[in-house]
């Protein structure tokens, strides 16, 4: 037969009440400690997520808009008596003439207006396009019916576009507001876009527009409706 001695039986006791209550208190702070941790983590994630693709989404818009203004073509519309190029540039709008990719429709000459457009307080940038036809009385797409609208840019709050080049056939070539010269493109326009969002900083997109389209050698002729 075995015997403990009293000391031997002191050592071999359990945990008291008071060390159990410290060591789950401890261990609920560790716990806590490491939720609030991966709580944390999972935000910055999802947040760095979204940032990515609020990037992604501004890059791919400012990709479109600068190709569609790198791909205008100098259509001259004659209606009315009046013959001038398919151009009409303002400080926040931009009615132009160009080609769309397969997915928006493709095939063909499209008019299109860049434009902001609000709604219930957001502010977009817009797209509207519409396929040129011979009978109608404008290249405006303001004034004709029937056309579609794709949002490029959400949350701004303006856009401001400029361009360059020779107001007149005696005029240095130089930046302006609004575009008058009816016979000719300008070589550059320049995109403004300020975000809603302080955050979010676009920087000026300078648009080329082809070296051939500048010296007004129009590659369509379209006849309005009344002539």
């Amino acid at each position: 037969m075995k015997y403990f001695s009293r000391q031997s039986l002191l050592t071999c006791r359990g945990f008291t009440l008071v060390e159990i209550m410290i060591s789950l208190t401890l261990l609920s702070v560790i716990l806590m400690l490491l939720f609030s941790s991966l709580h944390i983590a999972s935000r910055s994630w999802t947040l760095a997520e979204r940032t990515t693709e609020e990037i992604d989404e501004l890059r791919l818009a400012g990709t479109f808009v600068s190709r569609q203004l790198g791909q205008i073509v100098p259509v001259v519309w004659m209606t009315g008596g009046e013959r001038r190029i398919a151009f009409k540039g303002m400080h926040n709008e931009l009615h132009f003439a160009s080609t769309l990719p397969a997915h928006r429709g493709g095939g063909g000459l499209y008019l299109l207006t860049l434009k902001v457009n609000e709604d219930d307080g957001n502010r977009r940038l817009d797209l509207i396009y519409r396929l040129a036809k011979p009978e109608f009385p404008s290249f405006d797409i303001a004034t004709l019916e029937d056309f579609s609208t794709v949002s490029l840019i959400e949350g701004i709050e303006t856009v401001e576009l400029t361009y360059y080049g020779a107001g007149g056939t005696e005029d240095e070539p130089t930046w302006h507001s609004e575009w008058q010269n009816l016979e000719a493109l300008p070589r550059l326009v320049r995109v403004q876009i300020k975000a809603s969002d302080p955050a979010q900083v676009w920087p000026a997109l300078d648009i080329a527009i082809h070296p051939q389209y500048e010296k007004a050698h129009p590659e369509f002729v379209i006849r309005g409706q009344s002539e």
